[in-house]
């Protein structure tokens, strides 16, 4: 019989279970519309999609425009509203934006901190974890209702969608070893699947 709020046989009402929820909707909605493309725009496509390089480097221009606007917001310079809700959504947004730039720079002197989020955040070391963090710092600038917080959003979603095609480049090397891009994507192996399926349980 089903349940209800995490009772065996029904739906999981968690945090968790939402996030991992969220990440496999984006992560199948991203497959379904890769298989429906026709052939020219998979060949253009392939140059951008499923290359981790360019995926990192629009993740971290998305997480610095987001920073910007919300330092910019904090100061009164960009129009959003002043009340308690806005400050804590804004730390939220300062918070996330500067672990998704300290995860996405590579940088030697960052590396150390890096993997002190890793070992906190273990879903962070993989595709679908980022493409998460994206997506969430997506919706935060959202809700600033404001045109440039909504740009800074959409851009913020292109980066979900870029790291979501390296999960799936990934999934794809690991049966036949090609992927969208050839060459450019790392192998997906055992040490990446145990990252996804931490992910799926715990982020």
């Amino acid at each position: 019989g089903g349940g209800v709020g995490g009772s065996p046989g029904g739906p999981s009402l968690s945090p968790g279970g939402q996030a991992a929820r969220a990440v496999q909707w984006f992560q199948g909605a991203a497959v379904g519309v890769a298989s429906v493309l026709p052939p020219p725009v998979k060949a253009v496509a392939g140059q951008v999609l499923g290359d981790p390089a360019i995926a990192s480097r629009a993740g971290a221009a998305a997480a610095a425009i987001v920073l910007f606007l919300t330092v910019l917001g904090v100061f009164g310079l960009v129009g959003t509203e002043s009340c308690s809700m806005t400050w804590l959504v804004q730390l939220q947004q300062v918070l996330l934006a500067l672990v998704a730039i300290l995860i996405e720079v590579e940088h030697p002197q960052l590396a150390a901190p890096r993997e002190l989020v890793y070992s906190q955040v273990r879903c962070l070391s993989t595709p679908g974890g980022l493409a998460l963090l994206h997506l969430v710092q997506g919706l935060f600038a959202w809700s600033e209702h404001t045109a440039l917080f909504i740009c800074a959003a959409l851009i913020c979603y292109a980066a979900a969608l870029l790291q979501t095609t390296v999960w799936y480049t990934r999934r794809v090397s690991s049966s036949d070893n090609t992927g969208l891009v050839a060459g450019a994507h790392l192998p997906y192996g055992v040490e990446d699947q145990r990252n996804e399926e931490i992910m799926m349980q715990a982020c």
